[in-house]
Parts: C-alpha cells; structure tokens; sequence
C-alpha cells in the first residue's frame, strides 16, 4: 500500500473578496489582479508627490509596469496583494495593501497606499488588518515594514494595531514588526 504524497500547494487565501464599511463609505476589498494594472496606475498617478514619497521613499512620477507590477502580483504563496475599491460597479482603485513573504516563509513583508481622499475612513487600518489575517493564515512568524519617521499617521497606526516600532538600519526610517506566532521549527 501506497503513502499519499504531501501537497505542496500553497494554502489558499485566508481574506476572500468582501465589502468593508468604513466610516462613511463602503468599500470592496479583493485580491489584486493583472487587470488592475491601468487602475492601480491612475490611483498613484493622482496622488500628491508628498503621500507618493511617503510610500515609496522617493519621488515618483512616472509609473510604468515595473513599478506596478509588484502591487498587483498575488499568488496566494508568497504574494498576497489586494485593492479596494468604493463599492459601486465602474468605481477607481483607491487603496492597495501587499504582503510578500520572506523566501524561507517565517515572515513577510507588508506595505500599504491609500488614496488620501479616503483618509479617516478606516480603509488603511481594515487593509492592515486584512494582511495580519493572511499572515497568520499561512503561518508566518512575523510581519514587518520598514515606514519613513515623519509618517506618524502610518507608525500609529501600526503601534494601534500592535506592532512594535524600533530601529532600522535604513537611514530616516523606523521598523514595524508585528509577532503573529512562534516561526516553525526547520
């Protein structure tokens, strides 16, 4: 008799598609997609430089498929990205959180845009939340951000939600590492 072979199949997504209620508005939250490319480029193209820089730590005008690629690539291994619309049919993208996992899958790495018209919505804080669940759902022993020092918006949102914030070795920048279990033993 035959043992079964183990599957090496990544897990599946632990945040399916799903409608958020932010303050005021209501949003569709869901995986990104290669069709979101156009859409993801708008949202980063209308944004003022300032909350660009804040997220990509530089200036960044020009947004070609390289740089967007990364915010649209999941595959439910060790990409996880997701988008948010408004939640009515035709609406833009106006936020996108990411979460890309270590190569040896003990942590991952998160980052997060939200278009400022959405601001005090809630919407970054439900994203972060949304890729703390997907972390933990695929069994990573930490998640983490590097977020420049004057992003205090980002740094308390991240001591809300439990991280602890501590030195980087980048110059002008601050960690955010939130535990999510013990990494598992190699």
């Amino acid at each position: 008799m035959s043992t079964p072979a183990l599957s090496t199949a990544c897990p599946t997504l632990h945040v399916p598609p799903h409608v958020f209620q932010g303050l005021r508005t209501r949003y569709r939250v869901r995986p990104a997609c290669a069709a979101d490319e156009a859409g993801l480029r708008r949202m980063l193209e209308q944004a003022a430089p300032d909350d660009i820089r804040l997220r990509f730590f530089t200036y960044v005008r020009r947004f070609p498929h390289e740089f967007i690629e990364p915010m649209m690539r999941s595959d439910e291994c060790r990409n996880f990205t997701f988008v948010a619309t408004r939640n009515r049919a035709g609406a833009p993208i106006v936020g996108s959180a990411m979460l890309v996992a270590d190569k040896d899958r003990r942590a991952a790495e998160f980052g997060i845009f939200v278009a400022r018209a959405e601001a005090g919505q809630r919407l970054g804080t439900h994203l972060l939340e949304c890729l703390i669940r997907e972390g933990r759902g695929h069994g990573f022993g930490a998640i983490h951000g590097l977020i420049l020092r004057e992003n205090r918006d980002m740094i308390d949102l991240a001591r809300r939600l439990g991280f602890a914030i501590g030195p980087s070795d980048e110059p002008g920048c601050v960690r955010a590492e939130l535990r999510l279990a013990d990494p598992p033993a190699q």
